[in-house]
């Protein structure tokens, strides 16, 4: 677990109808611990999620609702994965009778199927704008896939907050199946004007709005990276890890295998958009020349790349150093002296949050960034 995470209490009180209980279940992937929120003012409450199972959640989940005077008549399930659905039995043992909705998951989901899914007894299908109210409480679902193709987000109306599920978390960065598909569903919760959002991990999120555009800002820049890449080694085909070595060229080693999956739904993306094509394992701009003359060397990728990293890299120092980028042609003079103590914080890396919630803690020497440069003189356009 990262140790830049925010510290969140087991059992918070968040509004007047809303309560955070904490899944007890704190790791790399779940951050602080699955989010479960009961809501409502009434005697039968509303759930959303159920957490893993640990057994710190049921002795939570049962305080409150002792606390509460309530019972859980529905809980809603935000998707499949088993840091939200594990909890179910639990849940049951708590609240005999209780009522468990979720979007019904598709027959021919591989990834749920290889991971070894199957079911968490009697369901209700809940559907796309499909209402259910408690006391206190009405929440309106809406079908977001993209994290899976099963999930949802909970538009609460008494506060005009969303429920994010694992589509935007408190912290970091989120992964997903399809990047077109879940681009597509940041759209539609940004369209849903939610003041607030109740994210699945992480803290609340108190400008919705700003931080679903946010995420959707950085899949586009991530994209805009690997086109670049590719527009850069002009007719060459690159493998996917080439593109993560020179995108992530100043990570550690023992990251780029996640990187990969990220650039790998990228370039899925990409080709789904008809803006590249793939040679076997290699990837390339649709149309670019393949001949010798449309070749470069891989010192130019990577000299672009440098380039692009130093302009956007969070640079800290009394005399902030200045770089110039020039087009079509690459200006060395103004890297920074390889004595300079300036230090550079690197940019999230995606694919799993626990990355983006590292990377800030990572540091390097700029004149170790600046290095990559040293070879730009001698390359011709």
């Amino acid at each position: 677990m990262a140790a830049s995470l925010v510290p969140l209490p087991e059992i918070e009180r968040l509004s007047s109808r809303v309560i955070r209980i904490l899944g007890g279940n704190p790791g790399k992937f779940t951050l602080q611990g699955t989010n479960t929120y009961l809501l409502g003012t009434g005697p039968r409450r509303l759930l959303v999620d159920a957490a893993e199972g640990k057994p710190a959640w049921k002795t939570s989940l049962s305080s409150v609702l002792k606390d509460e005077a309530a019972t859980v008549s529905a809980a809603v399930i935000t998707h499949w994965h088993h840091d939200h659905v594990l909890g179910v039995p639990d849940l049951r043992s708590l609240c005999p009778g209780v009522k468990i909705y979720k979007f019904p998951l598709s027959s021919n989901d591989e990834i749920a199927k290889k991971w070894g899914y199957d079911g968490i007894g009697e369901t209700v299908d809940i559907a796309d704008g499909e209402q259910i109210s408690v006391e206190g409480a009405t929440v309106t679902a809406y079908h977001t896939p993209g994290h899976t193709t099963d999930h949802i987000s909970l538009m609460l109306k008494e506060e005009d907050a969303l429920f994010t599920g694992d589509n935007v978390l408190g912290q970091g960065t989120t992964v997903f199946e399809d990047l077109s598909t879940y681009l597509e569903s940041l759209e539609k919760m940004l369209a849903l004007n939610p003041a607030r959002a109740y994210p699945a991990h992480g803290p609340v999120i108190e400008d919705a709005k700003a931080k679903i555009t946010e995420y959707i800002n950085h899949r586009k820049e991530r994209e805009n990276q690997v086109l670049q890449v590719l527009q850069a080694a002009g007719g060459s085909a690159m493998g996917s890890m080439d593109i993560v070595k020179v995108i992530y060229k100043d990570y550690p080693e023992n990251l780029y295998e996640a990187a990969e999956r990220g650039v790998l739904l990228i370039l899925k993306k990409l080709l789904k958009d008809g803006k590249v094509e793939q040679e076997g394992e290699k990837w390339k701009i649709k149309g670019s020349n393949t001949g010798a003359g449309g070749k470069v060397e891989i010192q130019l990728v990577v000299a672009r790349a440098c380039v692009e990293y130093l302009e956007k890299a969070h640079v800290t120092s009394t005399t902030p150093a200045k770089f110039e980028r020039q087009q079509p042609n690459l200006n060395p003079a103004a890297r920074p002296a390889t004595t300079s103590p300036t230090t550079a914080s690197y940019p999230p890396i995606d694919g799993r949050p626990e990355l983006d919630s590292d990377a800030p803690n990572i540091r390097a020497p700029a004149s170790q960034v600046a290095n990559c440069l040293s070879f730009l003189p001698n390359i011709k356009q």
